[in-house]
């Protein structure tokens, strides 16, 4: 059996089983499924069922709901169910809105809109409503505007508004003119351009006010569209600023405007007929003038414009800073036109005619000046006005001339000071941050500053913001100017200790940008009296980290300020410029005051050493005799008396040396003396200075805990005090 068992092993273990080569498996094949989405469903409107007009009306204001249509085809089905009806309703303002339905669905993607024009041709040619018209005019123009490539349909469209424009309706004659200025061509060659000025030139003389504004509308759109205005656009735009609607003396405003950036040398008659100016300072003087008109729209519009002007002459801009006519702002008569006028006034009165010595005319202010009289002080105007927007957009376009002309900004300094006073929180956020973008140009004098100052008690914290920003950003006059930031602004620390970051960074540019006016300033802000020195301040004091922020950036470029620094104030330098990297500048004027300090730690670590080296030496004294060893050990108590006397650090650590060496010799001479070798020199007196030893070891060890270890154990307490000394080194 098992003879049998060993067989069937071996047979077992004998057979080689050969696996074939296993061919990888191809990776999973993924299937997508492409699903399509189904299309929405297609919106219909049934009109046909509509029983009434209101029902048709309520049917097209619920359809509209459901508008923009995603389908082309869809949008064709409803604009022709739309047409349909439009033939068959008798209610005008149902045909207004169908037309409205369908300038909707005409902006469908991929709608093809020809035959829909054709139809609305046809429908205006049968139209009597003057509403639905220009309603159908509308959808026109969407459509005109959807094709900007297809010019023939653009002249069509533009030959169709013409034939219109003399409808009694103004809507109608609005929606034409619009047409007109979207749809023209701009690059027709033979005078169509001129004569499309010339037909809105004419339709800005409407009666209809509506009319006339869509007319300065559409110049307005023909500029920005690219087509080159006409000078008598300009005389039209001017005539219209006195217009009695209030639309179209904004339309006006806005042209003038315009055409002042498009002609700026151009030569226009002055208002007195006899001088001739530029005409961006003539269009410049009638916006100012705009200022003065009742609504506030136009005011608004017209002090927001102004600021865009840069080409404008100096005497103009000073013009607008006062209320009064300014003598350059007169025209002079010349030498010979004066004696021309004396000559024809004829021969002296001799009193026998009444008023035989009358003028012959009487002259208006207005006939000799080269400005209107209601543009002078324009900017005073428009920053005492009662409205916000009105004082926003002055103090926006005033600090934008003023960036522009540096002489400007000067003499336009002490109105938007005093912006800052005004009762509305954004008025004079808005002034804050105008000073700030032209205080490249001015200097702040010290009334001037007393009014910037007294914002800072402003409880918003934006405005205290920005008002630090300013002062940081503004250069001052005098260091009296310097002295008035510092007390009010330490002041504002006080009162607001959450600011001191604003503060602080606040001192640090006026350091930098006032370091000649700082200087006179140090003894006062340091306290240093020459004869007498000074109590080292607090370091946790924010007042007093924010006057040496200043004093420190204003050192850099003011190297005579650092010999006054106290020593303390040198040690805070170097305390500050690890604490506020950010604020405190690298002076390199202020290395050579840090070698006292590092002569002092010089002296610390020389004794320190000295006093390791003794502890070596005592080492080495164990392979001398007797005799040489005891002098060894006397001259190094000398040492250690001097080294006491000298570092009061180590003067402890001296001391205890110095006791546990004298008693080394006191105990040899004491062993000495029992073995007879010195016996005759341990006598009475060695006695009476054993004893007191051993009182100064006492009293040294009531003084310092430390050398109790002493007393009981000398060995150990040297092995104590070299690790200490190793250590403190």
């Amino acid at each position: 059996m098992a003879a049998l068992l060993k067989k069937r092993a071996v047979a077992e273990f004998s057979n080689v089983i050969q696996e074939e080569a296993s061919v990888p498996a191809a990776p999973p094949v993924k299937k997508l499924r492409l699903r399509k989405k189904p299309k929405a469903a297609a919106l219909e409107i049934n009109l046909q069922h509509a029983s009434s007009s209101q029902e048709a009306l309520d049917l097209l204001l619920a359809f509209r709901k459901q508008l923009p249509l995603a389908d082309a085809d869809n949008a064709e089905a409803v604009a022709r169910k739309l047409l349909e009806h439009f033939y068959k309703e008798k209610e005008s303002h149902v045909r207004v809105q169908l037309m409205s339905v369908l300038g909707c669905v005409v902006r469908t993607p991929a709608f093809v809109w020809y035959w829909v024009v054709e139809d609305l041709i046809g429908c205006l040619k049968q139209e009597t409503s003057q509403k639905a018209v220009s309603q159908i005019l509308g959808t026109l123009l969407i459509i005109g505007n959807m094709s900007p490539t297809d010019s023939k349909l653009r002249q069509q469209l533009v030959g169709v508004a013409e034939q219109r424009l003399n409808d009694q309706e103004h809507l109608v004659r609005s929606t034409c003119i619009q047409m007109i200025a979207d749809l023209c061509p701009l690059n027709e060659v033979g005078g169509r351009t001129s004569d499309v000025q010339k037909l809105l030139g004419d339709l800005s003389q409407d009666q209809d006010p509506r009319v006339r504004t869509s007319a300065f509308l559409a110049m307005l759109n023909l500029h920005q569209r690219g087509m080159q205005l006409n000078m008598e656009v300009y005389e039209r735009a001017c005539h219209a600023l006195s217009d009695d609607y209030e639309h179209v003396r904004l339309a006006a405003v806005k042209l003038v405007w315009v055409i002042s950036h498009v002609y700026p040398e151009w030569p226009v008659a002055a208002p007195d007929k006899k001088e001739e100016i530029r005409l961006v300072d003539d269009g410049f003087a009638k916006i100012c003038n705009a200022l003065n008109d009742i609504s506030m729209k136009v005011r608004a519009e017209a002090a927001g414009l102004l600021g865009s002007l840069h080409q404008v002459s100096t005497k103009f801009l000073e013009q607008t800073l006062d209320k009064k006519l300014m003598s350059n702002m007169r025209r002079k008569a010349a030498a010979h036109e004066r004696q021309k006028e004396q000559f024809e006034s004829g021969e002296w009165a001799s009193g026998n005619k009444w008023a035989s010595d009358a003028p012959q005319e009487l002259l208006n202010a207005e006939s000799m000046s080269i400005i209107n009289g209601g543009a002078c002080g324009a900017f005073v105007h428009g920053l005492e006005d009662e409205f916000l927007e009105v004082r926003m957009a002055a103090v926006d376009s005033l600090c934008e001339l003023a960036f522009q002309n540096p002489d400007f900004a000067l003499k336009s300094l002490d109105f938007l000071v005093d912006m800052l006073n005004d009762e509305v929180e954004d008025v004079r956020v808005n002034a804050i941050d105008s000073l700030c973008k032209m205080s490249t140009h001015i200097v702040l004098r010290e009334d001037q500053l007393e009014t910037v100052l007294a914002v800072l008690e402003d409880f918003a914290s934006e405005i205290r913001e920005g008002l630090r920003r300013l002062l940081g950003a503004s250069r001052l006059g005098t260091s009296a100017c310097v002295m008035m930031c510092i007390h009010h602004l330490l002041a504002n620390l006080t009162r607001y200790p959450q600011d001191h970051l604003s503060v602080w960074q606040c001192m640090q540019k006026i350091g930098k940008n006032h370091s000649s006016l700082v200087l006179p300033l140090v003894p006062e802000l340091l306290t240093s009296h020459p004869y007498f020195d000074s109590t080292e301040p607090n370091m946790d004091d924010p007042a007093y980290i924010s006057t040496l922020i200043l004093v420190f950036n204003a050192a850099i470029s003011c190297p005579t300020m650092i010999p006054i620094f106290h020593d303390f104030t040198v040690n805070h330098y170097f305390y500050l410029r690890d604490s506020f990297p950010d604020l405190i500048p690298q002076i390199s004027q202020l290395s050579g005051r840090k070698t006292m300090t590092q002569a002092s730690t010089r002296q610390t670590l020389d004794a320190a050493v000295f006093l390791q080296q003794t502890f070596e030496r005592l080492a080495a004294y164990n392979n001398t005799d007797a005799c040489a060893r005891r002098s060894l050990l006397e001259l190094t108590i000398k040492d250690l008396q001097r080294i006491k006397e000298v570092d009061v650090k180590l003067s402890a650590k001296a001391q205890a040396l110095s006791l546990y060496i004298e008693a080394q010799l006191l105990l040899q001479k004491a062993l000495f003396s029992q073995q007879g070798v010195e016996g005759s020199d341990f006598t009475l007196q060695q006695n009476a200075t054993t004893s007191s030893l051993t009182e100064r070891v006492s009293y040294a060890s009531q003084t310092l805990p430390s050398l109790t270890v002493l007393y009981k154990s000398l060995t150990n307490l040297y092995f104590t005090l070299r690790k200490e000394i190793v250590k403190g080194i």
